[in-house]
């Protein structure tokens, strides 16, 4: 993925948040903070940034922070049983209507590899699946999209339409 930003807004790397092994990065436009790649093991820094623990810049009105190939699972899976702050932390941020998801591009492929698939998502377009031409390649194949939907289809749903698709190319 590529992030570009206008040369006029001046965009500042501020670093790596807590570890350069966490690769938790951090940018700064003049209305926006990105943060790139917050996951599970990581959120304990981006919830840290999101609460101004960095500096007042994100949390400060007029601010928006975009997270860059977030890889959280859920507020559930954040942290140990015992970091009580942490997880409420993570209810917060990630409660439902929290985040919009702008965009994102992911190759699917279902568990026993029978259907592999293209999900693409994007802000007021919806979400669209096509069918890959194999495990191996990121084209789509020729077709239709497969599944059209508002919101992101659901995991088996995906799972169904794939397969449903794989076995329908073997007839």
């Amino acid at each position: 993925m590529t992030i570009l930003a206008p040369c006029r807004y001046n965009p500042e790397f501020l670093g790596m948040l807590e570890s350069p092994a966490d690769g938790l990065g951090c940018w700064m436009l003049p209305d926006t903070t990105l943060c790139g790649i917050a996951t599970n093991a990581t959120f304990s820094s981006f919830a840290k940034l999101c609460q101004g623990g960095y500096g007042s810049k994100p949390v400060q009105a007029g601010q928006t922070v975009v997270a860059v190939n977030p890889e959280w699972t859920g507020p559930q899976d954040i942290g140990q049983f015992w970091e009580r702050k942490l997880k409420e932390a993570a209810e917060v941020l990630l409660a439902p209507n929290e985040w919009q998801t702008l965009y994102s591009c992911r190759m699917i492929r279902t568990s026993r590899g029978k259907g592999y698939g293209l999900l693409v998502g994007s802000y007021s377009l919806g979400w669209h699946l096509w069918a890959a031409r194999s495990e191996d390649s990121s084209s789509v194949a020729d077709g239709d999209c497969l599944l059209w939907s508002q919101e992101k289809p659901t995991q088996p749903l995906i799972i169904e339409t794939l397969n449903a698709a794989a076995a329908a190319a073997k007839l």
